[in-house]
């Protein structure tokens, strides 16, 4: 079993190109589709004195440069702050802050250059005033990133960053899989119990695997580690998430998704394509609960 772990979890060699297909997968589809929708808002409604100044064309140039612009320097040059969480322990909010604060001065410089371009009333250039523009910058940045993640999971650390998580040396992984000798089979694949699991997410390479007793990180597939929760009453919600039925304590759906509050009070994310199985398993949840109560 300790030899079934050390392939499930081992760290395959990179090819060459590989950096640029992480980078493509960091610029989903999905994002640009935001971008592009806040852009034609903006065009239309013309805030800040477009409306006036500029035609319908020449407003749907600037903020496409501006909102492009911005929006490519934020998913660049901030998501990789998400590093700092399992390094440093820091909460994926605070991560972001770091990271939209340092990406908000480029912002802030295509601000400058945009209005000086397409606007008659250059920007004034006093240091209060450009610091107002970051933090201006920086903050929709951090709302943005914050709704996304809130909506969609954690985005993927690019694979081109430092692994955030020490590896053992070949020697003591030998001696610690002659050494240790698990009670349970699952001791083999990660030290958590499962049957203490509330939940489980995917976070790049590794799985964060939660329970009352904290969380621990493990470099394995998603896929296998719900495999591993097989006896388990629980169900994957979300691309990112997995939940123990046991720790559900609450659905609130809203439209086509929804979200669930687990019994350490975090809530997470519940996907579209299974809103509708979560949805029933609650009620059933709610029956029992109902006849349990009858008796």
């Amino acid at each position: 079993m300790a030899k079934k772990f050390r392939e499930m979890t081992q760290i395959k060699q990179r090819k060459p190109g590989q950096l640029g297909k992480s980078f493509n997968r960091m610029l989903n589809a999905r994002f640009w589709v935001t971008l592009l929708l806040a852009t034609l808002a903006l065009s239309m409604i013309g805030p800040f004195g477009t409306y006036t100044e500029m035609s319908f064309g020449e407003r749907l140039t600037y903020w496409s440069i501006l909102i492009f612009g911005i929006g490519g320097v934020m998913i660049v040059v901030a998501r990789p702050f998400l590093w700092l969480e399992p390094r440093f322990g820091l909460p994926v909010a605070g991560c972001l802050a770091i990271g939209t604060a340092v990406a908000a001065v480029p912002g802030t410089a295509i601000v400058y250059l945009m209005n000086g371009w397409m606007r008659d009333g250059a920007l004034e250039r006093s240091l209060l005033d450009v610091a107002v523009i970051w933090v201006n910058v920086a903050f929709v940045g951090l709302m943005i990133s914050l709704v996304e993640i809130a909506r969609h999971g954690s985005p993927e650390l690019p694979r081109w960053m430092p692994n955030p998580y020490p590896q053992p040396t070949a020697n003591a992984d030998t001696e610690d899989s002659h050494n240790r000798k698990p009670a349970d089979p699952a001791a083999d694949r990660f030290e958590t119990d499962p049957r203490n699991v509330i939940s489980m997410t995917m976070q790049d390479h590794y799985v964060k695997i939660t329970s009352a007793a904290g969380t621990e990180m493990v470099l394995m597939r998603f896929s296998d580690a719900m495999e591993l929760m097989v006896d388990i009453e629980g169900a994957q919600i979300h691309r990112s998430h997995w939940v123990a039925w046991g720790h559900v304590i609450d659905f609130v759906r809203a439209g086509h998704k929804g979200t669930v509050t687990l019994s350490d009070g975090r809530t997470l994310p519940v996907s579209r394509s299974r809103v509708a199985k979560v949805q029933a398993r609650m009620a059933k949840i709610a029956r029992s609960s109902d006849d349990a109560s009858a008796l």
